[in-house]
């Protein structure tokens, strides 16, 4: 007998109740980009046993692809929101469609996670060393010193 060949549109199947499952779907399908400071999957931390984890855009700039987007159009099916309950239909639809679903490829609102915390960094160091405030110190600290020399200041 021969093996069934593989369909050419056949999708992997994701299981939303094992969040490794769904964490390794979106790393290695290239189609999100899981280090972009607004890309989640609430109930990571959670480890609990009825827990669904779904991916999800703080900015809510997915692309649901060209289904998903005309059923948004009719009223049909609504994103996902954070501490809101999933209607059943929409749920339904997000599992049968997920894997049309992905980052805009040029998403005006991508942030790097390691790079905002870099910046993040650079910013917490500008304020400690403010390198205008250093050239005022030592202004003022020159200017003491001369007048000390001259006999002005005690």
């Amino acid at each position: 007998m021969k093996a069934k060949a593989k369909q050419k549109d056949e999708k992997p199947v994701v299981n939303f109740a094992i969040l490794d499952n769904v964490e390794n779907y979106t790393e290695t399908s290239g189609k999100f980009r899981t280090k972009c400071s607004s890309f989640k999957i609430p109930g990571q931390d959670s480890g609990s046993a009825s827990a669904l984890y779904f991916p999800y855009c703080d900015k809510q700039r997915f692309n649901f692809g060209p289904f998903l987007n005309d059923m948004r159009g009719h009223g049909v099916f609504t994103p996902h929101e954070t501490g809101k309950r999933w209607a059943m239909m929409d749920f339904i639809l997000f599992r049968e469609h997920f894997h049309d679903i992905h980052c805009p490829p040029l998403c005006r609102g991508y942030r790097n996670r390691r790079v905002l915390a870099l910046s993040a960094r650079a910013k917490w160091l500008g304020k400690v060393i403010d390198p205008i405030e250093n050239v005022r110190a030592f202004i003022y600290a020159y200017v003491v010193d001369v007048f000390r020399k001259m006999g002005v200041l005690p």
